[in-house]
């Protein structure tokens, strides 16, 4: 079994988990306790490795989201679509349940992404991204608990595609360019 101290190097833990004495104290924080007292090993942490290179993935995959949204006259990507139709994409959010693998704002982006691409009709790539919004895993808890103490501090989120609700409606977004306007 892949142990926490074959992923992470000793001195990378020593300073990135200052708090913890050891690689045992950490694990044993990730588990659970079985019915009968005893420790049960927390089944996703043989996978941080592949946890952080999927998690730096979606970052790519959120950078070229934006990229597609402005091509389609938003300046300010999924941003800008959020100001102007923030009412489709609430009503759209609200019944996806949340994936353990995302943070709250990843998984919002990715639902909004998903509005996006069905709106500009880019059914390929709403598929994909509908199977990344509707991923479910066994011991989700345990998946949760990986991701936010010890992924996040080895390969923080980037909150700049955080599509915050408060956040969005306080910045002013550009025009959005209308084809007329467009001068060729």
């Amino acid at each position: 079994m892949v142990r926490l101290k074959d992923q992470i190097p000793e001195p990378i833990f020593q300073c990135t988990f200052s708090h913890y004495a050891t690689y045992a104290e950490l694990e044993k924080d990730l588990s659970d306790e079985q019915p009968n007292g005893s420790p049960r090993t927390n089944r996703w942490l043989c996978y941080v490795t592949r946890i952080r290179h999927t998690c730096q993935q979606f970052l790519e995959l959120f950078a070229s989201a934006q990229q597609l949204v402005k091509a389609h006259g938003y300046p300010e990507g999924l941003q800008s679509y959020v100001y102007i139709n923030r009412d489709e994409v609430n009503e759209w959010i609200q019944p996806h349940k949340i994936c353990p693998i995302l943070h709250a704002h990843e998984f919002q982006f990715l639902c909004t992404l998903l509005h996006f691409l069905d709106q500009y009709e880019h059914h390929l790539l709403a598929r994909h991204i509908h199977t990344f919004v509707h991923l479910r895993f066994s011991a989700p808890y345990e998946l949760w608990s990986v991701l936010h103490l010890v992924v996040d501090r080895l390969e923080p989120s980037d909150g700049s595609y955080d599509l915050d609700y408060d956040s969005v409606w306080q910045f002013k977004p550009l025009p959005i360019a209308s084809p007329s306007s467009i001068i060729v």
